[in-house]
């Protein structure tokens, strides 16, 4: 027992070490995300730290147009959030506020590029409860956020996403290849056509040649009683 508790209590010390060092929770979002995308969708569909312009995006997921790729962020700043949940503070509340504001701002202008991202993005929190808090306490954030075409998801509200998307992603394909059998068969129905126009064209061939050659034949039998005719000599005895 004594072992076990001082196990979970080492794992909670590195929990707090990782969430209190930023670089260390932005991965720490990072993985969340990235297994949850690589685990719903197939590996053609995304792609992590894709480039836009001079930016990366944490995942690219890649929608065909419309609506187009659709980036998500998981660097999500929780400073704010822990000093307001630590001390119930007003005045943490409002930089917390402040924090997102200016987080959706950040992926709007960074992330949503026309002609190369979908009109919207998706804000990854990696915690429930900085998106319980965020609604519960921060709902005209929230708000303004969805306006600004930036919503935020939490790994629980993001699985059901990524599985509607999975789907479309499907349908998509299905689409496809039934469009390219489609293709395919129309080809295969033009060919058919040809041969049958060609087959046709031989036998018309076919039968003029036939006639042709019992006109040669009948030509050659008359051609050759005359021969016999005006010399007195079959020409099968001279073959």
């Amino acid at each position: 027992m004594a072992r076990q508790q001082e196990a979970i209590g080492q794992r909670l010390t590195e929990l707090q070490s990782v969430m209190g060092n930023k670089q260390a929770r932005g991965a720490f979002g990072e993985v969340q995300l990235e297994r949850l995308v690589a685990d719903l969708l197939p590996r053609s569909a995304y792609r992590f730290q894709a480039p836009l312009g001079r930016n990366r995006v944490d995942c690219l997921i890649a929608l065909p147009w419309p609506p187009g790729p659709v980036p998500v962020d998981a660097k999500f700043p929780l400073e704010n959030y822990q000093r307001w949940l630590a001390t119930g503070d007003a005045k943490a509340l409002r930089l917390f506020k402040a924090d997102v504001t200016a987080h959706v701002q950040a992926i709007s202008n960074k992330y949503l590029v026309p002609g190369q991202t979908a009109d919207f993005g998706l804000m990854f929190l990696p915690s429930e409860a900085v998106f319980a808090a965020l609604h519960e306490e921060a709902r005209d954030i929230v708000e303004a956020a969805q306006r600004a075409r930036v919503f935020p998801v939490s790994p629980s509200t993001l699985w059901p996403v990524l599985n509607t998307l999975a789907g479309v992603l499907r349908q998509i394909e299905f689409s496809q290849n039934a469009a390219a059998m489609q293709a395919i068969a129309a080809g295969l129905a033009g060919q058919a056509a040809g041969l049958a126009d060609q087959a046709h064209r031989v036998e018309r061939d076919w039968a003029k040649l036939r006639t042709d050659l019992r006109g040669l034949t009948a030509t050659a039998d008359e051609v050759a009683a005359s021969a016999e005719a005006f010399s007195g000599v079959k020409p099968s005895a001279q073959r």
